[in-house]
């Protein structure tokens, strides 16, 4: 499934990349990619999306340091868009940007008692972690997220504060250990934190060899997905699977009716 792809200029399909549900298959989410402000405007002005997107754009990166990657998600609810995400690379040269994550947090609403420094402790003193900021919007509401890169080997030291502070559950970080030993994928996994919920949002590998995956649909996979994300549901505590691929080669790759 699919949504209707007719309002998007050819420049701006090129590089997108399509999320799905491997349950489904039912596409969740449209990414594209923009190398300038410009373009990024130029996409945000034809597809009537709020005037905070570009007004975030401009305001973030006057403040913080932030790479010159511009990326857009629109979500789907079936063919019906129902939400919008807008992330921002931290410049890897703050090596402990603490402030920078409070200082963007507390924009959007998040009050910090410190709590964000300590579940974030192992990642903000590990060597090479890549770190990113997430506004996600959804039914009229703002919601700020964090995200950030690790070596896999590090993963266990990295989700044991989540579970100390209560922001993930002893049994949701068995299965992420699990998902992290099983599956054939790179050497690094992002994980997600969103400060307004509560929780670790989910994980997501990169460059997943299809083969290791549970069969649970019958949808036929793609050797290889450029990310896979694995969230725990609550509170059945339930592995949901998102797949990641570039959106030119997805009628190739995945049947999808």
């Amino acid at each position: 499934m699919i949504p209707d792809l007719t309002s998007f200029r050819p420049k701006w399909l090129e590089s997108a990349e399509v999320s799905f549900a491997l349950a489904g298959p039912r596409v969740s989410g449209l990414s594209f990619f923009f190398h300038d402000e410009a373009s990024c405007a130029e996409f945000a002005a034809a597809e009537s999306l709020d005037e905070c997107v570009m007004a975030d754009e401009k305001a973030l990166r006057a403040k913080f340091s932030l790479l010159s990657r511009y990326w857009l998600k629109i979500h789907y609810d079936g063919m019906e868009r129902c939400g919008l995400s807008h992330y921002f690379d931290i410049n890897p040269t703050m090596h402990y940007p603490i402030t920078t994550i409070r200082c963007f947090l507390r924009s959007y609403g998040c009050t910090d008692s410190g709590i964000t420094e300590e579940l974030l402790k192992p990642a903000l003193e590990a060597r090479g972690t890549q770190w990113g900021l997430a506004i996600k919007r959804f039914s009229g509401l703002t919601v700020p997220r964090v995200f950030y890169s690790i070596e896999r080997a590090l993963l266990n030291e990295m989700l044991a504060p989540f579970v100390t502070l209560g922001y993930l559950s002893a049994t949701a970080a068995e299965q992420y250990r699990e998902w992290n030993d099983r599956v054939s994928a790179g050497l690094r996994v992002f994980l997600s934190l969103d400060p307004t919920l509560g929780r670790l949002s989910s994980l997501d590998f990169c460059a997943v060899s299809a083969g290791h995956l549970p069969k649970i649909s019958e949808t036929r996979y793609p050797q290889q997905f450029d990310y896979l994300k694995i969230r725990i549901m609550e509170p059945t505590e339930a592995a949901a699977l998102t797949g990641y691929l570039p959106l030119s080669g997805l009628m190739d790759s995945i049947n999808v009716q």
